[in-house]
């Protein structure tokens, strides 16, 4: 048990007058009763022990618990149909694959793209992975529809991401879009996509 507070052994005036029968009988080189050095000694002891004790007792200040980051996740399939999300966690950052695991959203991926895991499929829609291409709607000349996504820092605009989606970095109040892409070529996309910040879909 640690007891706080101003020591009472200062105020008592025993101590005084054990100190200076000590000082005396050094000065006159008169022997000191034993009884007098065994209690001085016990007060020498409780001088060292205070520092300690105090230092127990004093107040520390425990950090603020961080609190936890979100992002928006945005989904708009290949009819057009969208799913908006409010995603907590708990560190700085997250990928983009970990944004979607914490959503609870399937997802079928290519892990060999060295920018990145591609994205094949999305809550079953998209390519079959992997008994077909990952991008299978994109195979020789013509229309090439896939999985793209979209991240916007506010009050930044959408841009479109370059990093496959295990290593796109996403921080709190970050939006996150993937969007069924009709063409490579689409300029569309951006009508697709919410213009407010993450306030409209994590309030």
């Amino acid at each position: 048990m640690q007891v706080c507070g101003t020591p009472r052994w200062t105020n008592d005036p025993r101590y005084n007058q054990f100190h200076l029968a000590l000082r005396a009988a050094r000065v006159r080189s008169v022997p000191v009763p034993s009884s007098h050095l065994r209690r001085l000694r016990t007060i020498v002891v409780g001088l060292v022990a205070m520092p300690i004790l105090f230092s127990a007792c004093a107040p520390t200040d425990s950090p603020a618990p961080a609190e936890p980051g979100r992002a928006a996740l945005i989904i708009i399939g290949p009819d057009r149909s969208a799913s908006q999300t409010c995603v907590t966690f708990e560190a700085a950052q997250v990928s983009g694959k970990e944004l979607l695991e914490l959503a609870g959203i399937p997802m079928t991926l290519d892990e060999r793209n060295l920018m990145g895991a591609l994205v094949c499929a999305i809550d079953g829609r998209g390519c079959a992975y992997p008994a077909e291409s990952c991008l299978c709607q994109c195979q020789g000349l013509g229309n090439c529809a896939y999985w793209a996504s979209f991240v916007r820092t506010p009050p930044g605009s959408w841009t479109y991401a370059g990093q496959g989606v295990s290593m796109q970095p996403l921080r709190s109040g970050d939006l996150y879009a993937w969007v069924w892409l009709p063409t490579a070529s689409s300029t569309e996309e951006l009508e697709w996509l919410p213009a407010g910040d993450i306030e409209t879909i994590c309030p």
